[in-house]
This record gives structure tokens, C-alpha cells and sequence, in this order.
């Protein structure tokens, strides 16, 4: 299998996102052109960052063509994971918000 191959070689996420890609369907003769799509976005965003965009495609539990282009068209493979649970953490800290009443409010 030529497609895994160069996948491995790639990297070890993009390699996991083939192979979820091959048993998605159930011949997998209908998973290559898919295949062949995501591997070529190697020749127009380099083979490392493809790999990290599979990685972050594995990590949010989307391992498919779409999210990978997705993740590249957008530069997230270029953001770090933890910056993004810190900003998410923040953001959703709204313990101290003027606008929030309390327990006390309502007795």
C-alpha cells in the first residue's frame, strides 16, 4: 500500500489518519483518492506542519480529510494545545463577573 507508506513517512498522526481513513469505509479501494487529497496538501503546506494538523484532527476526535484541510487553511496546526486549554480556561472563568448575582441574590 503505497498512500500508507508515504503517510509513515510523513508522520506517525498522518499515518493514523490514513488508517482511520481505510477503515471507514468497507473496501478501502474507496478510501484512496480521500487519501491521495490529504497527502498531497504535503506538497502545498509541508510535511511537518500536515502532520501536525492530523495531530490536532486525533486530538479534537476528527480524523477525516475536511478537518485536516480545515486546520491547515486556518494555521491552527501552527497554534500550540495547552495556549489554547489556558485561553479556553479563562474565558470561561466567570466566577467574579459583574453581572453574576450569587447564591446570596436569591435567599
Amino acid at each position: 500500500m503505497g498512500a500508507y507508506n508515504w503517510a509513515a513517512d510523513i508522520g506517525a498522526e498522518t499515518q493514523q489518519v490514513v488508517q482511520h481513513l481505510l477503515q471507514e469505509k468497507r473496501h478501502p479501494e474507496q478510501s484512496y483518492r480521500r487519501i491521495l487529497a490529504l497527502l498531497g496538501n504535503a506538497k502545498q503546506y509541508g510535511r511537518q506542519r500536515l502532520n501536525n494538523a492530523c495531530a490536532r484532527a486525533l486530538l479534537i476526535n476528527s480524523p477525516t480529510r475536511k478537518s485536516v484541510e480545515s486546520i491547515l487553511k486556518q494555521g491552527l496546526d501552527q497554534v500550540p494545545y495547552s495556549t489554547e486549554a489556558t485561553d479556553a480556561g479563562q474565558d470561561l472563568n466567570l466566577d467574579h463577573h459583574e453581572n453574576i448575582r450569587g447564591a446570596d441574590y436569591y435567599h
